[in-house]
């Protein structure tokens, strides 16, 4: 089972916000601003919600770094409202304070009383959930928010979310062929899709052999749940290759075999996109950001997420060849069995095309 976590460095990501909102202004007497972040996921066991504390003041921000008052609240009622198709309240889930400092990386913030809030009741794809975050000081404010959630079956559709293209079969052989489709997920509108490649690398000094992997996005595919289209995610074939020859770096020493790819699709909501894109260059003309609601009385994300994983996807022979025959990766050194004895590798002629030889 899997635990789904908040995203995003809160305390720079709640700068970012105060930037950009109207609402709030640096020259500002002290305001107590909340900052969430949480994103739902259906298929989660654990669903977490990150409530931390940002500020306005004339102190500089590195004030607030070792004192956890200013991080986090003393004390918090934390709960989620699940509303039906009708508009009805069906269910309260009331979130638990947890202590632990999972994932903390070393940083100057001090971890003491670090605390998230979560949540084992099953999130229903269907519903839509409020968020309460209820201070028990009466000068603070309440805060809220709302989501749909995504990963539901469309109408009409006989799946939910699932790649299609390579075939999620149990038993059948699964060949990524240069694309990937996927059944779109019910109200998402973000899709993006990660490959950890693996392959075996040979030491021909030593004549070991060591398995390796490397993890990268494969694409990011916006959609709309109510077209009901499959979700084809097809990038330049270059920019796949690029992003191995990225992190394979050149080694003559070595011999490199292919083994498989791991895929894993995220599906996206509405509030989820809007972060992201906010979180992007605004390049063009146009340099208006798009409009992101945001928390009641306050700041950050509450969207929903979901995942699908397909492993041990393997290529069409025509397609690792074209790879070991890319120039991004042609001195990469990757080798083509074509038989039990017959190795073959990119050999690169100077004013002729790349093309596979025996290896020597």
């Amino acid at each position: 089972m899997k635990s789904t976590t908040s995203l995003v460095a809160v305390l720079f990501a709640s700068l970012f916000f105060i930037s950009c909102d109207n609402d709030f202004s640096v020259s500002d007497d002290w305001q107590d601003v909340t900052v969430v972040y949480s994103l739902l996921d259906p298929t989660a066991d654990t669903n977490w919600v990150r409530i931390e504390r940002g500020y306005l003041g004339n102190a500089p921000a590195s004030a607030s770094y070792d004192q956890p008052d200013s991080l986090y609240y003393d004390s918090l009622v934390v709960y989620l409202l699940e509303i039906n198709t009708n508009g009805d309240q069906v269910d309260s889930l009331y979130l638990d304070r947890d202590n632990t400092s999972r994932d903390r990386q070393p940083g100057v913030f001090t971890t003491q009383n670090y605390r998230l809030y979560r949540t084992t009741q099953k999130i229903n794809e269907e519903s839509t959930y409020n968020l309460v975050v209820k201070k028990t000081n009466a000068k603070f404010t309440d805060a809220s928010a709302s989501t749909e959630i995504v990963g539901g079956i469309l109408p009409g559709r006989l799946n939910g979310f699932t790649f299609t293209n390579p075939s999620p079969l149990v038993g059948g052989i699964r060949e990524f062929e240069g694309y990937v489709y996927l059944n779109p997920s019910d109200r998402a509108v973000i899709y993006q899709i990660y490959f950890t490649f693996n392959y075996e690398e040979y030491d021909i000094n030593t004549k070991q052999s060591v398995d390796k992997s490397i993890y990268f996005k494969y694409a990011t595919v916006d959609g709309d749940a109510a077209t009901r289209d499959d979700i084809r995610a097809s990038p330049a074939m270059a920019l796949f290759y690029a992003a191995i020859a990225n992190q394979v770096p050149y080694d003559e020493t070595k011999l490199r075999f292919f083994k498989d790819i791991d895929m894993t699709a995220y599906a996206g909501g509405d509030d989820l996109a809007k972060y992201m894109q906010l979180n992007q260059p605004q390049t063009g003309i146009n340099q208006t950001a798009p409009e992101f609601p945001g928390i009641d009385n306050g700041i950050g994300l509450f969207s929903s997420r979901t995942d699908v994983y397909l492993a041990n996807v393997t290529m069409r022979d025509y397609i690792e060849q074209q790879m070991i025959l890319s120039g991004l990766l042609c001195d990469r050194r990757f080798a083509f069995i074509k038989s039990n004895t017959d190795t073959q590798i990119c050999i690169s002629v100077p004013g002729f095309k790349n093309e596979l030889g025996p290896y020597q």
